[in-house]
């Protein structure tokens, strides 16, 4: 998704760890206290953001991977 900020197109979505302001650009590292546990069920959020204080939607998207390998009992 990309947000107008200050005449500059921003692009809002990050594969890292990463939430960024709609409004100032302001890069937010994730931290998972941000999240109450009951919020796994991944309806938009709101979030403050702590450098303009404005309050925009988070959305979140979770992606498992998994390793194999042989027991050598």
């Amino acid at each position: 998704m990309k947000a107008i900020i200050n005449g500059k197109e921003i692009d809002t979505y990050s594969i890292d760890d990463e939430i960024i302001c709609p409004h100032c650009g302001h890069v937010h590292k994730y931290d998972p206290e941000m999240f109450a546990y009951e919020d796994i069920e991944f309806d938009d959020v709101e979030f403050e953001c702590g450098e303009c204080g404005e309050v925009f939607l988070v959305s979140r998207r979770v992606s498992w991977s998994f390793n194999t390998y042989k027991n050598e009992d």
